[in-house]
């Protein structure tokens, strides 16, 4: 056995003892050299061990760096359905809004009960307050350039007040959340009127 194992060993047991660590032991590697830990192994066997570790030190930080990566990708497919969910009922709620919205309109014209009355209005404002506090917003859009992608022009008409293309009037509202457009508006376009150049008698 090498002398050096010997050694190792007997600065192991004072160690234990409490008297020092081998491994805080700035000395330690100019005693033992590359066998300070692999006394019986060759200079060739030790070098293939530490590239062995290098690789696996590799590995694992490249799985750790696509767990990462696949964590961010569920997390914005989680957002995503999230998102998606949100939408769906609120196009629901919208409709049921709308639907209460004609009725609120309508109740001055018939014999309501004013306790029936109030109890449709305040459905109705509570049901408004849920649509804002989902962040759903009726798109305000009159008087606005028409943007075919988010506009639904339902008639074009020339006008002598306009100079591009713009809403002059909202057939029914749209509603958006977010980005996401939940309804476009179904609109009249104002278009500028094409004026024809009266040609000139020649002389």
């Amino acid at each position: 056995m090498p002398k050096s194992w010997n050694t190792f060993k007997n600065i192991n047991k004072k160690s234990n003892n409490g008297s020092y660590s081998p491994l805080k032991d700035v000395n330690l590697t100019h005693k033992f050299g590359q066998h300070r830990f692999y006394p019986d192994m060759s200079d060739e066997a030790v070098r293939q061990l530490e590239e062995e570790k290098r690789k696996l030190m590799e590995e694992l930080l490249y799985t750790r760096a696509e767990l990462a990566n696949l964590r961010r990708v569920m997390e914005q497919e989680v957002r995503r359905a999230e998102s998606a969910a949100t939408a769906g009922i609120a196009a629901k709620l919208i409709t049921l809004y709308e639907d209460f919205e004609r009725v609120v309109n309508g109740l001055g014209a018939g014999d309501v009960p004013a306790a029936a009355a109030e109890a449709v209005q305040m459905l109705f404002r509570e049901l408004g307050a849920l649509l804002q506090q989902m962040g759903v917003e009726r798109m305000d859009v009159k008087g606005k350039e028409f943007n075919p992608f988010d506009h639904e022009a339902v008639e074009f008409f020339e006008s002598d007040d306009v100079e591009t293309d713009t809403v002059a009037e909202v057939i029914t509202p749209g509603y958006r959340l977010g980005d996401r457009i939940l309804r476009p508006p179904r609109v009249r376009v104002a278009r500028p009127r094409k004026h024809q150049e009266s040609s000139q008698p020649s002389s």
